[in-house]
């Protein structure tokens, strides 16, 4: 899985390698780059984002839902070298397929059962034979 660097204010790999440095290099960073919102749930302004510096920090983890991509969550952690600098994170995602799909309505008429497994909807990007697309914008395949 690769992190395109820039956007490391989103997405739990990102925030987990962005709260591993020192405070420093964490304020250089946030002064030297624009904080994009990738989707309505990123952070983007400096104090959101020191906040959830913190907040990682304190909890050893980071955890993102819908900030890279909309219904999809992961949580990560950095990875460091001997010396505590960062290597790079490890990371578990998934979809929230609840907040992709419409829920039924409370008085939807009964179907028939079918014994069929239910398809995913055509727009759910998420779902493709044999791979699966991580809210940190890689691919496990």
């Amino acid at each position: 899985m690769t992190v395109t660097i820039g956007w490391l204010h989103a997405g739990s790999s990102s925030k987990a390698i962005l709260a591993a440095p020192s405070d420093r290099e964490v304020g250089e960073f946030l002064r030297t780059r624009p904080l994009e919102a990738l989707t309505p749930h990123t952070l983007v302004t400096r104090e959101a984002v020191l906040a959830e510096i913190g907040r990682i920090r304190s909890l050893g983890y980071a955890e993102s839902v819908g900030e890279r991509q909309s219904a999809a969550g992961s949580v990560a952690a950095a990875v460091l070298r001997s010396d505590g600098t960062v290597l790079g994170s490890v990371s578990i995602c998934a979809t929230s397929p609840a907040s992709t799909r419409p829920p039924a309505p409370p008085t939807a008429p009964s179907s028939p059962p079918s014994s069929a497994p239910p398809s995913p909807p055509p727009s759910d990007p998420f779902t493709r034979l044999g791979e699966t697309t991580c809210p940190d914008g890689g691919t496990v395949r």
